[in-house]
Order: C-alpha cells, then structure tokens, then sequence
C-alpha cells in the first residue's frame, strides 16, 4: 500500500513534510475502505472521503480510529483534528494530488477491475497502456500508480505454474518523476 502511495503523492524536493503527510493519510485511508466492511475498496472513494466536510472528514477519521490494523489505527489519530491548519494543508495536499480521480472516465476505470498483473505470468500476453504525450502529464498519477502495481504484482515470487520472467519496457517513464 506504501508504494501506491508514493505512486499517487509526490513529495517536493524542498517541503517534503507536506507531501508525505498527505501520502500517510492516503495509505490509512486504502488501508481502512481495504479492510472494514461494507467500505468501497477503491481509489475514487478515497478522494471522496478527502473530499468531505471538514467535519464529516473528522468523524470518519475517528471512526478510522477503531480499525484493528495498526497502519491505519496507529496513522487515523493524526487525521482527526480536520479543522486544524496544519491537518487541513495535508488533506488539501492529498486532494489537490488525487484530483485526477474527479475525472469520469477514470473514476470509472478505477471503480472496479477484473484484470489481474499476475495473469501476464501465466500466458504469453501483452499489455499495452498508451497514454498520448500531450495528455501524459494529466495522468502521470494514474500511470505510476498502475505501473506501480504491476511492479508490486512482478516482484512477488511466482506461483503455481506461473512463468519467472515477464518482459517488461517502459518508454518515457523519467516522465512520471522516477
């Protein structure tokens, strides 16, 4: 969950304190709708939930509070007091790099998947993910975070008849800030 965090929120070089806080909040949140049920696991309703009432947002994150994963109990108390400057900058950070997620097309895209990385191992498939490069720097966050994932799903030990190898290329990925 850490590194589609990272994928999704990019601390700046000079004022990391920002962005990394908004990545916390960001991971306790997947982490939470992950976990609890009756919860929507995806990446639109996470910015649905940065995107509520600053008071909303505090009660959610209280209730947060009592998920027994310690990443997101331990991480949810630090998000409570949404009112606050400092809490309110972090979710402000975390919104303004998640807007990606308000588009449509994307949220819908997101909100739900039946493709799985680790089926690139069990026959020769290729994926193709082909985003115009006048339009790269609009989805460099939703690049990062679905070539992140297929680099979290590659680095796991194959299972079952599951080939070792997957030939990978990326091309203009120093676009996506790595």
């Amino acid at each position: 969950i850490d590194a589609i965090g990272k994928a999704l929120i990019v601390s700046s070089d000079h004022e990391p304190h920002w962005g990394d806080s908004a990545r916390q909040l960001v991971v306790c949140l997947i982490a939470h709708i992950c976990t609890t049920r009756g919860e929507i696991p995806n990446l639109p309703r996470v910015r649905q939930i940065i995107g509520l009432p600053r008071d909303e947002f505090t009660l959610y994150m209280m209730k947060a509070r009592e998920n027994p994963l310690p990443l997101v109990r331990d991480s949810a108390g630090m998000f409570c007091n949404a009112t606050s400057n400092e809490v309110g900058s972090f979710i402000n950070a975390a919104a303004e790099q998640l807007n990606f997620l308000l588009v449509p097309s994307i949220a819908h895209f997101l909100s739900k998947s039946d493709f799985d990385f680790s089926a690139l191992r069990r026959k020769k498939t290729t994926f193709y993910l082909i985003i115009p490069p006048r339009e790269l720097d609009s989805y460099a966050r939703l690049v990062r975070m679905i070539v992140q994932a297929f680099f979290n799903e590659m680095s796991r030990a194959p299972s079952g008849n599951a080939r070792e190898t997957v030939l990978t290329i990326l091309d203009e990925q120093a676009k996506l800030g790595y």
